[in-house]
C-alpha cells in the first residue's frame, strides 16, 4: 500500500498541473508583425496540419519555397509534456494551414523528492497464562498501534525542453 501511495505522489510530481502547460503554444503565440497587410492567402483549410520537425531550419526553408508565409511564432520552455490538442486548437484559431513545431532538451536535473508514506497500525497478540488466587487462567491480549505518516525519498528527474512553433499560411502569390 505504501508503494502505491509513493507511485501516485511521484506521478503527480512528474506530471504537474495540466492547466499551466497545456496552453504553452497559445500563451506564447506572437503574430508576425512584419507580415505585409496586402498579402493574400489561399482559402483556409481546417483543420491545420500539425507537423513535428527534426530540422526546423530545413523544414522552414521548404515551406517558404513552397509558397507559405509565417503568420506567427510561439517559443517557450517547459518541463511538462505539451498537449497536442492545444497546438491543434491554436493553429485552427489563427487560421494556420500548418503548424511546424520542434522541441529540444535544454536541461535535465535529478534529485530526491520527499513523498508521504502511510504506515498502517499494527496488531500484536500476546498469549498469557497465569494463576490468580489459586485459580489458573489462560488467554490472549491484543494491542494495536496507531497508524502514522512517514516520509520516503523517491528519485525524480525533471527535463526542461525548449518548444518552438512556426505557424504557416499558404499565400496566393508564388
Amino acid at each position: 500500500r505504501a508503494y502505491l501511495l509513493i507511485a501516485a505522489v511521484a506521478g503527480l510530481l512528474l506530471t504537474g498541473c495540466s492547466s499551466e502547460l497545456s496552453s504553452g503554444f497559445s500563451q506564447y503565440y506572437e503574430p508576425n508583425e512584419h507580415l505585409n497587410p496586402a498579402t493574400q492567402f489561399a482559402p483556409h483549410t481546417a483543420p491545420a496540419k500539425v507537423l513535428l520537425s527534426t530540422d526546423l531550419v530545413k523544414d522552414c526553408t521548404y515551406f517558404k519555397q513552397s509558397g507559405y508565409v509565417v503568420i506567427g511564432l510561439s517559443s517557450f520552455y517547459s518541463n511538462i509534456k505539451i498537449d497536442q490538442d492545444d497546438m491543434q486548437d491554436k493553429a485552427n484559431e489563427v487560421q494556420a494551414d500548418i503548424l511546424l513545431w520542434s522541441y529540444e532538451l535544454i536541461d535535465s536535473r535529478s534529485g530526491m523528492e520527499a513523498a508521504p508514506v502511510f504506515v498502517p497500525g499494527a496488531n500484536s497478540t500476546s498469549f498469557i497464562n497465569g494463576n490468580t488466587n489459586g485459580v489458573p487462567f489462560a488467554g490472549t491480549a491484543t494491542t494495536q498501534t496507531a497508524p502514522t505518516i512517514g516520509v520516503q525519498y523517491v528519485p525524480v528527474t525533471v527535463n526542461t525542453y525548449r518548444y518552438t512553433g512556426v505557424f504557416w499560411r499558404k499565400s496566393l502569390a508564388q
